[in-house]
């Protein structure tokens, strides 16, 4: 059975039988975990090749790169509450509604993408210095940052049209067409960063970090364009109606910016709590910082399950809870912390196992590969805890609660991992800085389970 059929079970009230609702689970997470797979795959690949490049260049995108995580978590935040919206309304069996919604979106979009973009290039000369970067690296790190501020437009058409084509639970399309922006990510890749034939018979223009940048934008400007024309011309229920024309709602506008504006905080809280993080560890020096950036992509491949699971979880609680089915939700809820906490104790059992050969995919560099295994395999410990986290916020998100998972964000980075790293790396140095992080993913890991099961998380109306 389909996924489009189980979910239009779910819209139509009909009963699903535990076999079922597992098939549904698997059927929308698997799409959206490739999706993350690709992803992943593209930051490795990313740093793979710049780690060719030497240790320099790595830190010069490793010291921004905690900016570049606060802008595209904002994109992403201020866009969730459209996207939560249309999973309700679609729930609902009001397409048209969802549809106008869309276009509300997507104007939100363009202004909110074309602001931050003034933003980074302004702050794109200043960036490197405040956090901390030393001389050699800030040069490549101000460009770098630069051009993925000029880059946002497509970014944040990647990153909606994708969320809003999930929320119809048409989640296979994202899925392949992240895997075509990342064979797109090595050939540009191969293109702007290398000399010509580097690789066989290719030509380079040997850009350096400036080409890295450009690598990904254009894989951004490839996807957002073509997920643009599947959303609107092509996407069976969000596809633009000649007779349905387009009347602002402020209403509307406002009641999807109030359930982002929890996220975008709680993205902030993260964001800057990861800047402030960067700034901890410059200090000690280029290598620390490369290893830092290098085992932060390791363990992404770890934690893609759980991502996964989130997006294919806030489209399910919301469509069950705009079908008005409060217990279904519950049970999906169950489920699905159940299946996110389980993949990710076996991600993080491989990440404890197979750290030596994941750091060694990035660098030749002793040291770093030394210093790199030693923080993943602290961090092994805190995955099925992350998993908790990821999953239950995809949850409350369905459930239209939005505020808790990111009071909980802020207190944990703000009140547990950045006091922990001020105290602990100034003895121990990047492996105090990661125990940090490991404490505070499992005690805020911990506290949304037991949030999870007294389900104050549904807010929406059913």
């Amino acid at each position: 059975m389909s996924s489009e059929a189980l979910l239009s079970k779910i819209r139509n009230g009909e009963s699903l039988s535990q076999k079922e609702m597992i098939i549904t689970v698997l059927l929308l997470s698997g799409p959206s975990i490739m999706a993350q797979l690709t992803t992943v795959i593209m930051q490795y690949l990313d740093a793979a090749m710049v780690g060719r490049l030497g240790s320099s260049q790595a830190a010069s995108i490793a010291l921004v790169s905690s900016s570049t995580w606060l802008i595209g978590g904002q994109i992403a935040a201020w866009l969730l509450g459209f996207n939560i919206l249309i999973a309700h309304e679609i729930g609902a069996k009001r397409d048209e509604r969802a549809r106008s919604l869309m276009k509300h979106e997507l104007l939100w979009l363009a202004f909110l993408t074309l602001t931050l973009t003034l933003i980074c290039v302004t702050l794109s000369p200043y960036l490197p210095r405040w956090l901390g970067g030393h001389a050699d690296i800030i040069k490549d790190a101000s460009m770098y940052f630069r051009i993925y501020g000029l880059s946002l437009l497509f970014v944040g058409l990647t990153r909606g049209c994708a969320g809003m084509i999930q929320s119809t639970g048409d989640i296979l399309i994202v899925a392949v067409l992240n895997v075509i922006m990342c064979l797109l990510d090595v050939i540009f890749n191969a293109f702007f960063i290398f000399p010509s034939h580097t690789f066989f018979f290719l030509p380079g223009m040997n850009l350096g970090v400036t080409g890295a940048a450009l690598g990904t934008a254009m894989s951004y400007v490839v996807g957002g364009l073509t997920l643009l024309i599947y959303l609107c011309f092509i996407s069976d229920k969000l596809k633009l109606r000649a007779d349905e024309h387009f009347h602002f709602n402020l209403e509307d506008t406002t009641e999807a910016l109030r359930l982002s504006l929890p996220v975008s905080f709680n993205e902030f809280v993260y964001g800057s709590a990861q800047m402030m993080l960067t700034r901890i560890i410059s200090p000690l020096g280029p290598l620390s910082l490369a290893t830092h950036s290098f085992a932060v992509t390791a363990e992404s491949i770890c934690y893609m399950p759980g991502y996964g699971i989130q997006l294919a979880s806030t489209t399910l609680i919301g469509q069950s809870m705009g079908a008005k089915r409060k217990e279904l939700a519950k049970q999906f809820s169950r489920l699905i912390l159940t299946l996110g906490m389980s993949l990710m104790t076996l991600t993080g059992l491989f990440l404890f196992i197979a750290s030596p050969f994941m750091m060694s995919l990035f660098t030749t560099n002793k040291e770093i590969i030394h210093l790199g295994v030693r923080v993943l395999r602290i961090e092994a410990f805190a995955e099925p805890f992350f998993a908790s986290l990821l999953v239950s916020t995809g949850i409350c998100r369905g459930g239209g609660d939005t505020l808790t998972p990111s009071l909980s964000e802020l207190i944990s980075m703000w009140g547990i991992r950045i006091p922990l790293a001020l105290l602990l790396t100034p003895h121990f140095g990047l492996t105090g800085a990661w125990i940090a992080m490991c404490i505070q993913l499992i005690s805020v890991g911990l506290f949304m389970i037991i949030y999870l099961h007294t389900n104050r998380w549904m807010k929406l109306e059913v």
